[in-house]
């Protein structure tokens, strides 16, 4: 009989176009984290980020495109404020209560932290 290797996800890695710490130069996640992760940022940044930029945190191995310097910070502002107000933890436990797909308050709270200091990114 065949034994069945388990597959492991996709690592999805942000690289900052200008970092001005250690802590914007890359922010790695697995896909099954970093899907709900874009999902709920797209909604957060929805007044912001252009149909364009929504796509690429879904496709960024397809469509290598940057998000700026000036929409990273104001994504890492609006991601904070999600995360001190309670919603983002409110949205991961409604919208993922069985587990299917990862999101951590704490990852995302990671990759704010990114976002302020990356000068702005690219995803592959």
């Amino acid at each position: 009989m065949k034994e069945h290797k388990s597959i492991q996800p996709v690592e999805i890695f942000a690289t900052g176009l200008n970092p001005i710490s250690i802590d914007g130069e890359y922010f790695t996640t697995t896909t099954d984290s970093w899907f709900p992760l874009w999902s709920y940022i797209t909604i957060v940044c929805e007044d912001f980020l252009s149909e364009d930029e929504e796509q690429i945190g879904f496709y960024p191995k397809q469509l290598r495109s940057q998000i700026p310097q000036d929409i990273s910070i104001k994504m890492a502002r609006a991601l904070f404020s999600e995360i001190e107000n309670g919603n983002a933890k409110a949205f991961g436990e409604s919208t993922f209560p069985n587990g299917d797909f990862t999101f951590s308050v704490d990852e995302l709270s990671k990759f704010a932290h990114f976002c302020g200091l990356s000068g702005g990114f690219k995803l592959s």
